[in-house]
């Protein structure tokens, strides 16, 4: 059994939904819909870093075999199966980029903040570094003393949980300078593309 818990996360997951004996007609959208879905971010994470992992060779075909019933006559074969998938789940990112926490997209200074004006329009754009938006977020509205966000995840490699952490960092308190700590006590997110809500302490 392979000791990194990442990759075990990885492997559960596929157990489940890439089993060849038992797919579905759209076994492939599916998994990546429930993926996006699913409501534990810890798994989330854990699951993409153990799939990056395994396509930079931290997990043998055998092991991948032994879950999913795959058969691979080449090493080269089953990278390149996994390469594939990756791409289907996180087609604007690279295994390396979220190797491990910290790594490539997983560092926040990947990112910067925008506010954008067209017209009479105003909202406000997370962007990774080479220009990718990965968030894009509503007119921020104060009712008594908590903030209201509302947002869209534009990227397929963006979670709720790090979309949150980078809202807070580069559009409240680097483009709007912390101006809403002083009249705000908390902060409600919601997430247009999932459908999550959280309230958090403006913190």
């Amino acid at each position: 059994m392979n000791p990194d818990q990442d990759i075990q996360t990885f492997l559960r997951m596929c157990s489940s939904y890439m089993d060849i004996n038992a797919l579905g007609p759209d076994w492939e959208q599916e998994f990546v819909r429930d993926m996006r879905k699913l409501k534990i971010e810890e798994v989330k994470e854990s699951f993409r870093r153990g799939f990056a992992k395994a396509v930079l060779g931290g997990l043998s075909a055998r092991e991948y075999e032994k879950v999913t019933g795959w058969d691979f006559d080449t090493g080269e074969e089953f990278v390149e199966h996994l390469k594939h998938y990756w791409a289907i789940f996180y087609p604007d990112s690279k295994p390396e980029d979220f190797a491990s926490p910290g790594s490539g997209l997983s560092d926040p200074n990947a990112y910067r903040g925008y506010r954008i004006e067209e017209g009479d329009q105003i909202w406000y754009s997370v962007e990774r570094l080479d220009g990718v938006e990965v968030i894009r977020v509503q007119p921020l509205a104060l009712v008594e003393r908590t903030l209201h966000v509302t947002y869209e995840l534009s990227s397929p490699s963006m979670y709720d949980g790090v979309a949150r952490s980078l809202i807070k960092t580069k559009i409240l308190r680097d483009v709007c300078l912390d101006a809403y700590r002083s009249v705000a006590d908390a902060i409600t997110f919601k997430s247009l593309s999932t459908g999550l809500v959280a309230t958090l302490p403006y913190d």
